[in-house]
């Protein structure tokens, strides 16, 4: 492989792991091309030995309509066959079917001829097809940029090599003999294939039939061409060049058959060989040094016009001069252009499309549009050729090369003027995707717009325009003086490009990147360390090594983060300790470099690096910790490392939203490590009161699930986040599923919960002890009133979510008529004893009749006092406990001190409203009233 590559080097610029395969699909388009070239002289003389070239037009006619009829029987015929095996059968086909005709002109069979004519147009198809399918399968758009040029030399030696065989062997085996010939090395192309598609991990059949279909309906075509102007002009263009054509090669058919005799086939393959050869000779010294100097220095406009005023010239010349060569060399100039300066200007004119467009058009432009040029050409031909028509001979037909011609011009002009107007939007919307342009270059008016371009104040279409002045390889055009645009991202950019290109004048633009080291961007900075190496022909590393002992941290920052992506390992170290001492360095005076630090890691592959992001998420600086979490938003996706951090953030009041945020970006992965912290009781309490929001965030059945087993969280105000996160799910996807018998129990529970509170509240009402307006009937109303939300919540997750809710909403607000209605749709609509438990608490009842029902379903009864107060101190719920102590101390009901007491030893430490309120009440218990009255006059006595 590595001689290989040394070989091929100088000509084309290959990976080690591409020789091979670049080397095979050069030899399979250098043979596919052979047999073409030696293929298409045998059918034209062929057909005007047996019928005449005058009919030609008829056969033409007829290839125009039945092409696309058997394109679509190939097409259906690839995509059944094996996928590796699809083009190697097909190839294997075509060459019997050539080994067929062999045998049927041997018996001189007459319809032979005008079949073997269309078998030979068939195959120009798809043996151009196929090679440019097996080409875009094995290569990707960068590959392709590098090495299409060569393969397709392949190509065009192909077209030479088959010429001079068929030229050299014609007279001493006969033209039919040719066909053994071509048909062999389509066996040979076979082989090829066979070998280069495994390189390929792509669907073969399907990307044949994509290549081969015309991508839209002629509907859709049509509907596009009418859409856009620039379309419309590049149809006509198409279309001016295929009658065009189609006229040259009527002339030479006529003139052959009149100059050699009709009957004399070896000699007509001759001549048609000897055209085919020049032609082939002449394109490739196009090709090769001609086209990319004429769209560089002169541009489109010139390119356009080059092939229609070779049309006129050679017209002209054979109106003047009779001779066989004449329209020999119309045809020269005709084919040589054709594929070489006007094919690359044609590929141009479609840049300025977008790229759905493109696809879309491309195809049916160039398949079917050119289809029914031709078509058109031969009925023109038919008018002008027959006797029935204008009867014109081979030399008279130039008048209409000459209308044409002037048609021709003119639509040219228009394109050029079009093309521009359309690439100067497309550069405003940039519709363009430069990574997927395979042009190799670009004419002079494409990169003057785009150099016009890069003094746009707006950075974005300054970025596009460097994006694509390096795809077409005029990356050294962009200028130092962007290093002093006001964007970094425009400065960044500019740097990366001037490293890539290998322009002369780089080096002198050494002094520009230097100066952009001290820039206050750090991945602007870290760009300019790239092309200084690129432009000393030095690595980056060896350049970054000295800057790690700068004083400047921002410069020393740049200078790890080089490094960072070295493969010495002494220099991973270096990188690692220079990174970890400005991050850990946490003084205004590094807050720049961290800040830039933070930034930097988002692009440095490695978790050793990346890992100091966890220490800059805690930056007590708040612009670095914010970059910090938008680097790891980035970086998160594709490493779980960073979770457990993003879940202790959850608790800080500044990052929680962002730190939510990338956790949510995991997605459905990153589920059950978050349900693992969830459930850990050891868990701060305020990071496993968010998560149920977070995970609400990833709508899926897994979420549901873990939410679910979380209903009955020792955490209150956990549970509370689980219902309300249950409830944004069932919003969100109305496909997830909750179970129903696990939300029934827990409605019966809520329901329990609030008769409850009721039935101690109603004790005390009842009492005449506790008015409304205290702090503890008005814990109990509110407790009461979020667990009948809760109720509804967690019906609205078993029946319809909409009627529900207007049930709740009636029921609260509406008249009693309509709430009445509300009572009777849940009365219908629930069932069993969450029916029972639930109607009672949303009806319309005298507090008495709700209190005394509610009573019967908990096997509760009323409370005196003392007993109602006991029970209200010792609730789980510490404001109800705080509420409750804080009424005993203003009742002076000190008979409950020792339940107090009681409280106090043996609550949970993290009820601080429940140990304020008791520690408040004892002392004032137990400080008699003088004292207390003593106690706030007298100072406390000095500690000795």
């Amino acid at each position: 492989m590595l001689l290989l590559q040394r070989v091929l080097s100088p000509v084309v610029e290959v990976r080690e792991e591409e020789s091979a395969g670049v080397l095979l699909m050069f030899a399979y388009s250098f043979l596919a091309m052979t047999a073409y070239n030696i293929l298409k002289p045998v059918t034209r003389s062929k057909f005007i030995s047996a019928l005449g070239a005058d009919n030609l037009p008829y056969v033409l006619l007829a290839a125009g309509l039945m092409i696309g009829v058997l394109m679509t029987g190939y097409s259906w015929l690839v995509a059944r066959l094996p996928r590796r095996g699809a083009l190697p059968i097909t190839q294997v086909g075509m060459a019997g079917l050539l080994f067929l005709f062999w045998g049927l002109f041997q018996t001189e069979t007459r319809w032979a001829s005008p079949a073997f004519y269309l078998l030979g147009l068939i195959l120009g198809v798809l043996l151009i097809s196929q090679f440019w399918t097996v080409a875009n399968i094995v290569y990707d758009p960068r590959q392709a940029k590098r090495v299409f040029g060569f393969i397709g030399g392949g190509a065009s030696l192909g077209g030479m090599a088959g010429s001079y065989i068929l030229q050299s062997f014609t007279p001493r085996l006969g033209t039919t003999n040719m066909l053994v010939i071509s048909g062999a090395m389509l066996l040979a192309c076979a082989v090829l294939v066979w070998h280069i598609l495994p390189k390929a991990h792509a669907d073969t059949a399907a990307a044949v039939a994509v290549q081969n279909d015309e991508g839209v309906s002629s509907a859709e075509g049509f509907a596009l061409l009418r859409s856009s102007t620039h379309l419309k002009i590049i149809a006509l263009v198409i279309s001016f060049a295929a009658v065009g054509a189609a006229i040259i090669e009527q002339q030479l058919n006529m003139a052959a058959e009149a100059a050699k005799g009709a009957n004399q086939t070896d000699a007509i393959t001759v001549f048609l060989a000897q055209i085919q050869l020049w032609t082939s000779t002449v394109g490739f010294v196009i090709q090769i040094w001609l086209t990319s100097r004429i769209h560089r220095y002169l541009g489109i406009g010139f390119a356009l016009m080059v092939l229609p005023v070779s049309l006129g010239a050679g017209a002209v010349v054979t109106l003047l001069n009779a001779a066989l060569w004449a329209p020999g060399l119309a045809r020269v100039l005709d084919q040589s252009l054709r594929y070489t300066v006007d094919k690359t200007t044609r590929e141009i004119l479609f840049l300025p499309l977008p790229g759905e467009v493109t696809l879309k058009a491309k195809s049916f432009v160039d398949v079917t549009v050119d289809r029914m040029a031709k078509a058109v050409g031969a009925l023109l031909l038919l008018v002008l050729v027959q006797p029935w028509g204008l009867n014109l001979d081979w030399q008279q037909l130039s008048y209409a090369s000459l209308a044409v011609m002037g048609l021709w011009f003119f639509m040219s002009v228009t394109a050029r003027r079009g093309y521009l107007h359309a690439f100067r939007q497309s550069i405003g919307r940039r519709d363009i995707d430069p990574a997927h342009v395979r042009l190799t270059g670009a004419d002079l008016s494409t990169v003057e717009t785009l150099v016009h371009e890069l003094a746009s104040p707006h950075p974005a279409r300054v970025i596009y325009a460097i994006d694509m002045l390096q795809t077409l390889g005029a990356g050294n055009l962009v200028t130092p003086l962007l290093l002093r645009h006001e964007s970094a991202q425009v400065r960044e950019r500019s740097l990366s490009a001037i490293g890539a290109t290998q322009h002369e004048n780089a080096a002198a633009w050494t002094p520009h990147v230097r100066h952009a080291l001290a820039d206050p961007d750090a991945s602007v900075r870290a760009a300019a360390l790239v092309a200084l190496g690129a432009i000393s022909h030095e690595d980056a590393a060896s350049l970054a090594r000295p800057m790690l002992a700068d004083p400047d941290p921002r410069i020393r920052a740049t200078a790890a983060v080089a490094l960072a992506s070295s493969s010495d390992p002494a220099d991973l170290d270096a990188a690692e300790a220079t990174l970890s001492t400005i991050v850990s360095d946490s003084t205004p005076a590094t807050q720049a470099a961290r800040h830039d630090v933070a930034a930097a890691l988002e692009h440095t592959g490695g978790a050793r690096f990346q890992r100091l992001l966890i220490v800059l998420l805690y930056d007590p600086a708040r612009e670095v910790a914010d970059r910090a979490m938008g680097s790891v938003r980035t970086l998160g996706s594709t490493d779980f490392m960073f979770v457990p951090t993003l879940v202790s953030l959850l608790r800080n009041r500044q990052l929680k939203g962002r730190a939510r945020d990338a956790l949510v970006s995991y997605g459905e992965p990153v589920i059950d490590s978050l349900a693992y912290f969830m459930a850990d009781p050891h868990e701060d309490e305020w990071v496993r009161r968010h998560l149920p929001s977070t995970l609400a965030a990833i709508p899926s059945q897994r979420t549901v699930d873990v939410l679910v087993g979380h209903l009955n969280d020792p955490d209150r105000f956990v549970r509370y986040k689980v219902v309300h996160a249950l409830t944004r799910l069932r919003r969100a996807d109305d496909r997830l599923r909750f179970p129903a018998d696990v939300l029934a129990r827990k409605v019966i529970e809520e329901c329990r919960q609030f008769f409850r509170y009721l039935s101690l509240h109603g004790n005390l009402s009842s009492a005449g002890v506790l008015p409304d307006d205290t702090l503890l009937a008005m814990a109990l109303q509110q407790k009461r009133s979020r667990g009948r939300q809760r109720i509804f919540h967690l019906l609205g997750l078993t029946y319809a979510a909409e009627d529900i809710a207007a049930a709740e909403w009636t029921l609260t607000h509406g008249e009693p008529r309509t709430r009445a209605s509300a009572s009777e749709y849940l009365d219908n609509l629930l069932t069993g004893q969450v029916r029972k438990m639930v109607l009672p608490v949303v009806e319309d009842l005298p507090e008495d009749e709700r209190v005394g029902r509610g009573n019967v379903l908990i096997g509760s009864r009323r409370r005196d006092v003392e007993d109602t107060l006991l029970h209200l101190i010792n609730d789980e719920d510490q404001v109800i406990s705080a509420c409750a102590i804080e009424w005993v101390r203003q009742q002076r009901r000190w008979n409950l001190a020792p339940d107090i007491e009681h409280v106090l030893a043996h609550r949970e430490a993290r009820d601080w409203f429940v140990f304020e309120a008791a520690s408040l009440a004892l002392a004032e218990h137990r400080l008699q009233p003088d004292h207390r009255r003593r106690a706030w006059i007298e100072p406390l006595p000095a500690v000795v």
